[in-house]
C-alpha cells in the first residue's frame, strides 16, 4: 500500500467521521446516526474528538432499529400479559 500511495496523506477512520464531515462540513458540532446500528461522533473547536456506540447489539446499541424494536416486542409482551 506505501508503495502505491507513495506519498499521499490519508487516514483511516470509522465511517461516522464521514458522516461528521458531510453532514457538519468539517466544523465543530455533533453528528449521531441511528439505524441498523447506532453511533454518535462529534468534534469541538479545539479539534478533540468523541465518539460513542457503534460496537453492535451485543453491547448495547441503544437507539438503533433493533434495539428499538426489541424494546418494543417486550413492551408489547408486558402489555399482553397484563403486567
Amino acid at each position: 500500500v506505501k508503495t502505491l500511495l507513495q506519498n499521499s496523506r490519508f487516514r483511516c477512520g470509522n465511517d461516522v467521521e464521514a458522516g461528521w464531515a458531510g453532514s457538519l462540513a468539517c466544523q465543530p458540532g455533533i453528528n449521531l446516526v441511528g439505524g441498523t446500528g447506532a453511533i454518535g461522533f462529534g468534534k469541538d473547536q479545539s479539534g478533540k474528538m468523541a465518539r460513542a456506540g457503534g460496537w453492535g447489539y451485543y453491547c448495547g446499541d441503544e437507539g438503533s432499529a433493533y434495539w428499538l424494536g426489541k424494546k418494543l416486542i417486550s413492551l408489547f409482551g408486558k402489555e399482553a400479559d397484563g403486567r
